[in-house]
This record gives structure tokens, sequence and C-alpha cells, in this order.
């Protein structure tokens, strides 16, 4: 490929481009989308994401990491893409020039290198592909930044406008991918962990051990899972793709769960999840009209739905937690996510055995300042100590630990189970939390053990 220059030429008229949506989502761009069959300029613009998903490539091609940083349109009808200090023009409106560092001269010089751009953006997906091998896009009418009246926690979910289903932002950044959305709903309440969260989608929020959400202070469950039911404002996680899809479930019903996301379909932004109890809890794209399994997710697989919590299985230990009278000894992990077999055992040295978590935390409480929040602690663990009353504490942020700030709750026997903090039962469970407490035995006994695998929170 000519270093300085591409064009299409005019021998290569027959070419046809259309648009494919390849549903994928992530917060950096793709490179999924197009494969062409369209003819002479009808005077009608190419789809815009043709032209700018090409644009990508041909930078790609060239080494440049900077994303797109401006469009211009200039005089002669060409638009003009920036990636840092470098430049890219096309011809959209008969996308048969593409001059590299607005060298027009240059243009002239390789005729059939737009050609292998094409092929380049070509697409294998079979369920795209038409009786002709050629795909047939569906309509997009939608306006970037649009909306259909959805909003979860005082946000709204937004189109991405013709750029849906790659890795593309309409409007710059990562607005509007599907990671965006997830992000901006819950730092909204303050219940972003650390920095503000980045990453692709499913590798960014999952990741095949689990790694990803450790790395947030989310706690993966699985679809089969038998110890958490989903709730609304849990993250849903699909791999497949490129980047894979996240979205938010705003609603659970018996049977269903309505998820609100960015970037799947063009003009929707949302659909709905089968939801079953008879072999633990188990959410599925479904394939009813509607259903996300229908609604461009059917080559995705729905992988987990993710809270606010802490996993203390033998591949990430302590996850930051420190600890009083207490020494961190063992561990198990098979390496997988939500396996609840994975835990931490810690022995007791006295008789004021805690282990607390870090500052930051920032956790929404359900309470009087809040209606979308957390109502309930829950600790998957057992305890060989003589005392099973265990008590959680937590700190609100600009606050300090305090008897006030506790609520206990009875270990039954010494094997393995949930034990359930009702954190609403105290008035004074509200607002912000920076940080929490678990007391595992209000008097503990030199040489017991205590054996923790995951910690999450409840509504």
């Amino acid at each position: 490929m000519n270093v300085t220059a591409l064009r299409l030429s005019a021998l290569l008229s027959l070419l046809f481009l259309l648009l494919v949506a390849f549903v994928g989502c992530a917060e950096e761009r793709g490179t999924s989308g197009v494969l062409g069959d369209s003819a002479e300029s009808t005077g009608e613009p190419v789809d815009g994401w043709v032209a700018f998903e090409a644009a990508q490539r041909i930078a790609d091609d060239y080494g440049w990491l900077d994303p797109v940083t401006l469009v211009e349109v200039q005089p002669d009808g060409t638009w003009r893409y920036f990636f840092g200090e470098h430049t890219v023009d096309l011809d959209p409106w008969s996308g048969r020039e593409a001059c590299v560092e607005v060298d027009a001269a240059a243009c002239l010089a390789d005729p059939g290198s737009w050609s292998e751009i094409i092929e380049q953006l070509r697409i294998e997906d079979d369920e795209y592909v038409g009786t002709e091998g050629i795909p047939t896009p569906p309509a997009c009418s939608a306006v970037c930044g649009s909306d259909d009246g959805l909003t979860f926690a005082g946000q709204e979910a937004f189109s991405n406008g013709s750029y849906t289903g790659g890795g593309s932002s309409c409007a710059g950044s990562d607005h509007y991918q599907c990671v965006e959305w997830v992000d901006r709903v819950h730092k909204h309440y303050g219940t972003t962990y650390g920095s503000n969260w980045t990453g692709n989608a499913y590798t960014g929020y999952l990741g095949s051990t689990g790694s990803a959400a450790f790395q947030k202070g989310l706690v993966p469950f699985a679809p089969g899972t038998s110890y958490d039911a989903p709730l609304t404002g849990d993250i849903v996680v699909w791999s497949g793709g490129t980047y894979g899809h996240v979205g938010v479930i705003t609603a659970v019903g018996a049977s269903s769960a309505t998820v609100t996301d960015q970037n799947r379909k063009c003009d929707d932004q949302s659909c709905l999840l089968t939801y079953s109890t008879t072999s633990g809890y188990t959410l599925a794209n479904g394939s009813a009209s509607g259903y996300c399994g229908a609604e461009n997710m059917g080559s995705f697989t729905l992988a987990a739905w993710e809270r606010r919590g802490w996993d203390f299985s033998g591949a990430f230990g302590l996850t930051g937690w420190s600890l009083n009278q207490m020494s961190y000894t063992s561990g198990t992990t098979s390496g997988t996510a939500s396996n609840l077999s994975d835990y931490i055992r810690m022995t007791v040295s006295g008789s004021d055995p805690y282990l607390v978590s870090p500052s930051g935390q920032a956790i929404q409480a359900y309470g009087t300042s809040a209606t979308w929040g957390y109502r309930y602690v829950k600790f998957y663990m057992e305890s060989s100590c003589a005392n099973k009353t265990a008590a959680v504490y937590w700190k609100p942020l600009g606050g300090s630990f305090s008897e006030s700030y506790k609520v206990n709750a009875t270990i039954t026997g010494s094997g393995w189970q949930t034990v359930t903090f009702n954190l609403y039962s105290d008035s004074d469970w509200t607002g912000v939390i920076d940080q929490v407490r678990l007391d595992p035995s209000a008097s503990g006994t030199s040489g017991c053990t205590v054996d923790v695998a995951y910690a999450w929170f409840d509504r």
C-alpha cells in the first residue's frame, strides 16, 4: 500500500458501499463494519459511519495511535478526519477520493489501494449476509444523542446514531458506547469505585477469570447461581463480538428483566431478558420479539450480572482489606469467576478480630437521602470460632467508625453459609459509605479460623 496516499479509482465505480451494524461495544474504536456495493455517485452521501470507519482503518494501517479528534467539511465537499496531527480526506458523496496528509497530487498514485481497504473491512459473519452474498444492514434513522425516553438513576440512555454497533462513538470520546452508559449511571450516584471505570465491555467488566470485575469492586453472578437474584442497577455483561457488551438492569419482574443500554440498536435503548428461578437464578437473552436475543444480541452470550462487593477467593486474596488480630493463612482458587469454593482462610490471634475494607468505596446506602442504593450486605463465609455473633460496621463519607454505625448477625453452626446483615434496619445507614468493617466474632478465640469467599450488597 502506498504510504503517502489512498484513492478510490473511477475504475472501481461498480463497488457498492453498505454499512453493516456489527453488534459489539467498546470504549475504544472497533474495526468491523463495511462491506460494499454501491454504484456511482447519486448525489446522496454514503453513510457517515462507512467513511469514518474507513478513515480509521487507514489510520491503523499507518500506525497512528491518536483517535479522531475533529471532523471538518472541506470547501470541495470532502470530509477531513484529524488523527492528532495527521489527516485523512474522504469524499462521502462519491467515495472516490481518499487523500492522506492532504496531499491531493499523491492521491493519483495508488488507484487500487481503496479496494484493499474495502477488502480489509469485509464482514465474515453469515447472519448479516443475504442470499446474494451481500449484507443487508438494518435501517438507522436515529440521530446521534437522541433518546427514546428511557431513564434510570436520573440518567438517560442515548443513541450512538449511525455508528451503532461498532467501536466508534458518534459524539466523540466514548459517547455513546455501552460502557459510557454504565459508567455514567453508577458515577451519578457515587457508586463507582476508585477512578472512572474504563475498558472494553467484556474484558473491562468481567474477563475470563473475573479479574476485571474485581478491579472495579464488582462481584459477578453467573447464570444458574444459587446465591443471589438480579437487582435493578446490576450490570449485565455479554461476551461475543469484538468487545462484548454491557447494560444496566432497570426492572426485574417475575419472569423477565429489562436491560437498558447503548450502542446495541440505534433506535432502541432497551431489551428484555428471560428470568428463571427454577435452577438457581438465571438470566438469558431469549428469542421472542423484544427480547435481547432478537434485538441484535443473538450471537452474544450472557456471561454474568454484577454489583458492588468483594471477591475474597484465593485468586485475589484480601482484595486490599486489612486485618486486626487475624492473619491470612491460606486460600484456594479454581481460577474462575463466581466460584464459591474459592476462599481465603484467616486465623484469629486475639479477642477482637476484624477485617476492614480500603477507604474510598463509595457505596450508596438505601436510606432517607436516596431511593437507589443498597439495604443489605451479605458474606458467604464459615467460622470455627465459638462465639457466633458477627457484626458489620460502616464509616460514612467524611465520618468515622462508631458503635452507632453497626448491625449484628448470627452465624449458624460451622458450615458454609450466607450471613446477611440488615444495614437498613439502622436509621444511620444513609448517604455514601466510605468503608466497611467485618467483625466475624464478638469474642474471638486464638486459633479459630474464619473463611470468606465473597461479600456483596443487596436491596
